[in-house]
């Protein structure tokens, strides 16, 4: 064996030789570009909203065609994930700020130790 050379774990059968950081950016990881949208449009005639998604002028992927109810419970879903994703990066900025004490949802208790 090489030095520096790390082995993979082979007793767990989801281990990558080379792990991923969920939390990088770049080509590699396929973010979102800048020129994509989202279109919705309410068809009247079929009583069903149309979703198109765009990369520039092009449909990046066929239309989703949503009832009412499946539109609702996806504008909930989308909304509930982008709140959590705010709070998520707020509380991690606030964590990262060294003057704040009491960051995030839950604040941090400080235990003190007196001798007896």
């Amino acid at each position: 064996m090489a030095r520096g050379v790390e082995t993979p774990d082979t007793t767990d059968p989801d281990s990558l030789r080379y792990p991923m950081n969920t939390n990088s950016n770049g080509g590699l990881y396929l973010n979102t570009p800048n020129n994509f949208r989202t279109e919705v449009v309410y068809d009247p005639v079929s009583g069903q909203y149309i979703m198109y998604e765009r990369i520039g002028d092009l449909l990046a992927k066929p239309p989703m065609f949503m009832t009412p109810e499946e539109y609702q419970a996806y504008i909930y879903a989308k909304q509930s994930n982008d709140y959590w994703s705010n709070r998520v990066a707020s509380t991690s900025k606030a964590n990262s700020d060294p003057n704040r004490d009491n960051s995030g949802i839950i604040p941090q208790i400080k235990v003190l130790r007196y001798p007896l």
